[in-house]
């Protein structure tokens, strides 16, 4: 009986601290990919000292909305997979506005964020940001193929 209930508070354990580590795992890789890209951006946007201190509240309230629409995007075309045989032409018209609605959300930001970014930073810059987080983005994808398995 003693060891029943030792093996019962291990598993229980293990279900407790396993998700919690995994959480505090993921958050320290986000927190290190966040830190490669704000080097990333301060060494190919060579922002000034005043335009740093303005730029990274303002780029990050962006991408905090952006990932907003884009988890709310990315559950609409979830949910399509799922019920896409239950689902009558109607549903299916909805879910296609909705898809073009997200689709207008971000270009909407795009242009709101563009004209804050424009407040501080000469255009050139601007264009580097949209340049600086496409490449941010291979280099994080290239990195990760070469950790897969059988990756050269």
């Amino acid at each position: 009986m003693e060891k029943s209930a030792s093996t019962l508070i291990i598993l229980l354990l293990m279900l407790v601290v396993s998700p919690a580590a995994g959480q505090v795992r993921q958050r320290d890789v986000q927190a290190k990919i966040q830190a490669k890209k704000r080097a990333f951006f301060n060494d190919k946007l060579q922002f000034t000292p005043g335009e740093s201190e303005q730029f990274w509240p303002v780029y990050n309230d962006y991408t905090n909305r952006r990932q907003l629409i884009n988890q709310q995007r990315n559950n609409l075309m979830s949910y399509y997979v799922q019920n896409e045989k239950n689902l009558n032409n109607k549903e299916i018209s909805e879910t296609l506005e909705k898809l073009v609605n997200f689709q207008k959300q971000e270009t909407a930001l795009l242009e709101t964020y563009t004209g804050k970014f424009k407040e501080f930073l000469p255009d050139s810059k601007v264009i580097m940001i949209f340049i600086a987080e496409m490449q941010f983005k291979r280099l994080l994808l290239t990195q990760s193929i070469r950790t897969l398995p059988n990756a050269r």
